[in-house]
């Protein structure tokens, strides 16, 4: 018959806190991953995205450009565009490879999946049309 008596209890309490305490060693930890990188841009309140290129792909990244329509209209997907909380419209432009800024927009009327701007950045210009929340997010500091 074994028998546990309050003389071992100490012992077996001490393996265990050991066993604890090895579990949580250097070597275990998870490595923390950093997906974008956020720089101030002097003289402004906004803020340069910079994603590394695993993360541009886990949000599937794509892009359409600034165009022109019927006339001298102005034209931009409107996949690209995100309002913030305040309801002002903008766009993330791509500066660089996984590079971004967001620049506001002026919009006159929306037909389907095209925004029909007023003011924003010139025809040409590259901008995200996906992964547009997870950049304002990243931006702007929402969900930390």
């Amino acid at each position: 018959m074994h028998r546990t008596t309050l003389a071992t209890a100490p012992a077996a309490l001490a393996t265990i806190v050991a066993l604890l305490v090895g579990c949580s060693s250097d070597a275990t930890k998870a490595e923390k991953i950093t997906p974008a990188v956020i720089d101030t841009i002097p003289g402004s309140k906004l803020k340069q995205v910079t994603l590394t290129a695993d993360a541009a792909e886990r949000i599937s990244l794509a892009f359409g450009e600034i165009g022109s329509g019927e006339g001298s209209e102005t034209v931009v997907p409107y996949g690209a565009v995100i309002y913030d909380p305040k309801g002002v419209a903008w766009a993330y432009v791509a500066k660089g490879d996984n590079v971004f800024i967001r620049e506001e927009l002026t919009i006159d009327r929306i037909e389907g999946d095209t925004a029909f701007l007023t003011a924003g950045p010139p025809i040409g210009t590259e901008v995200a049309v996906v992964g547009v929340a997870e950049l304002f997010g990243a931006e702007t500091g929402i969900g930390k």
